[in-house]
């Protein structure tokens, strides 16, 4: 079964109640629809998985105006792998991040390659001016990679 989430602003959204509703109790959210002005997500320690953010990003996407005041993302200590980064970089509603914290997660060196292309010029996160990826298990490349931008004096990033 389904939930429909209306607004003025947005077209009919279908989530499946039961997937919607665990991701919502999981960072302590009363509805999607809150989410909608919120400024920064301070989903930490949450257990989010990488489901949680497919589910996430896909109803972001459905959105005609996405949290259009969002600029901070706090996502350490969770259960996101690769794939639940490429999904979060893949949502063309998250461009206008300027902070992303994802320490204390599983992210692998086939994530920091992935933010090292988003980072760059022309890339998926082009505003986002602080990464916080401590935590996680990479390689001294991969940290290099992400490091190098950091001094280029383009952004700050804590490892």
């Amino acid at each position: 079964e389904s939930l429909a989430l209306t607004s003025r602003r947005t077209s009919e959204v279908l989530l499946p109640e039961a997937r919607r509703c665990r991701l919502l109790r999981k960072v302590g959210c009363p509805s999607v629809v809150s989410l909608r002005d919120a400024s920064v997500l301070f989903w930490q320690a949450s257990e989010i998985t990488d489901d949680d953010l497919l589910l996430f990003t896909a109803w972001l996407e459905r959105l005609r105006e996405p949290l259009r005041h969002l600029h901070a993302l706090y996502l350490n200590g969770n259960l996101i792998s690769d794939r639940g980064l490429a999904a979060l970089l893949g949502c063309s509603a998250l461009k206008r991040l300027h902070h992303l914290s994802l320490a204390d997660n599983m992210l692998t060196d086939g994530s920091a390659t992935a933010l090292a292309a988003a980072l760059a010029p022309g890339g998926a996160m082009p505003g986002l001016h602080e990464l916080n990826v401590r935590g996680n298990p990479l390689t001294e490349g991969a940290r290099a990679r992400l490091r190098g931008f950091h001094h280029q004096n383009r952004m700050y990033i804590a490892m």
